[in-house]
């Protein structure tokens, strides 16, 4: 399966999923670098109002140095940015 993104459709059923039912908080694990899925997740969660977090988990470390750059880059307040875990 190629990268889950929000053209295709189960990136598309995931933003739905998320906006359809109380879904404010998200762990993603296996997160790669931050791309695809996680702007998927990300976009979808801001569009909600209130309190919301994604936290995402990578384990391979140059993948988490980019996973934390690309957060500082996803449409949630800074508030709402999530939390990232280096294993």
């Amino acid at each position: 399966m190629a990268e889950i993104t929000q053209q295709d459709d189960f990136g598309v059923a995931m933003g739905k999923c998320i906006n359809r039912y109380a879904i404010r908080k998200i762990l993603e694990i296996g997160a790669f670098d931050g791309d695809e899925s996680t702007q998927v997740l990300a976009k979808a969660l801001a569009e909600k109002k209130g309190e919301k977090s994604l936290v995402s988990l990578e384990e391979k470390s140059e993948r988490f140095k980019k996973l934390g750059s690309q957060h500082a880059r996803l449409p949630l307040r800074p508030s709402c940015a999530g939390i990232l875990l280096g294993l």
